[in-house]
């Protein structure tokens, strides 16, 4: 029985030290340096929080830049613009959703203003996500400039 106590005790304090371990919070990380010569620029990964959709879409060339990421709830987009991230509100929508998100949308941040028009794929198997396989984002930082039209792949994501 001896024994058998020190081994009890040797597995309490183990247990005990790994319970007062503490978690260090996620690191940020910051956008990536624009190389791509686009009004818009390269966006960090982002995390979902649980319940959440989020839509992340890339340039459609042999160089992807992820250029865009949305989430359903709040209805807001984060993009780069002149290597500064902008949060952007959904202000308006249409066509039918998909996991979330419907295939047009438009955001407004001030005099910026982006819509994304994707063709949204959900597949047999794939219980919490999409495949954008062709779509296109036009943004306009402000009223007089020319509108910048970027064809985007993408994949809506679920947690």
């Amino acid at each position: 029985p001896p024994l058998m106590m020190r081994y009890i005790l040797v597995a309490v304090l183990l247990l005990l030290a790994g319970c007062s371990k503490t978690v260090e919070p996620p690191v940020a990380q910051a956008p990536p340096e624009n190389t791509s010569g686009l009004a818009l620029g390269p966006i960090a990964q982002q995390r979902l929080s649980l319940g959440q959709c989020g839509l992340a879409l890339w340039t459609k060339t042999s160089g992807q830049t992820r250029l865009f990421y949305a989430t359903d709830t709040p209805a807001e987009a984060l993009i780069s613009h002149n290597n500064a991230e902008t949060v952007l509100q959904r202000v308006s929508q249409s066509g039918g959703l998909a996991r979330g998100f419907p295939p047009q949308q438009r955001y407004r941040a001030g005099d910026m203003v982006l819509d994304v028009d994707v063709e949204i794929e959900t597949r047999d198997g794939m219980l919490s996500g999409a495949v954008i396989r062709d779509g296109v984002i036009s943004f306009r930082a402000q009223q007089d400039e020319e509108t910048l039209v970027v064809p985007v792949v993408g994949i809506i994501g679920c947690k």
